[in-house]
């Protein structure tokens, strides 16, 4: 009995460990590029590392005075992220 729970144990924890990277897409609203001064990271560990970065990612682009820029909307399908931007 106790090798079972062993082998269910580990088999679990193996598919934690296997968990996809979060993907992150930038849609323009009102331009057709993002400006050469903002280089966005589209790729993250986690949900939670990409949220840190997209408020980094604003306070960057409000200092290099894209004093308007910011993220509508945040629309998440399985591991993929699209801010609109």
């Amino acid at each position: 009995m106790f090798k079972y729970i062993l082998y269910i144990f580990l088999f679990s924890s193996l598919s934690l460990l296997a968990q996809k990277k979060t993907e992150l897409v930038f849609q323009l609203l009102d331009t057709e590029t993002l400006p050469k001064a903002l280089k966005p990271k589209t790729s993250f560990q986690n949900e939670e590392k990409m949220n840190e970065y997209l408020k980094q990612f604003l306070r960057s682009a409000h200092s290099k005075s894209y004093i308007e820029a910011s993220i509508d909307s945040l629309i998440a399908k399985e591991n993929s992220y699209t801010a609109y931007f």
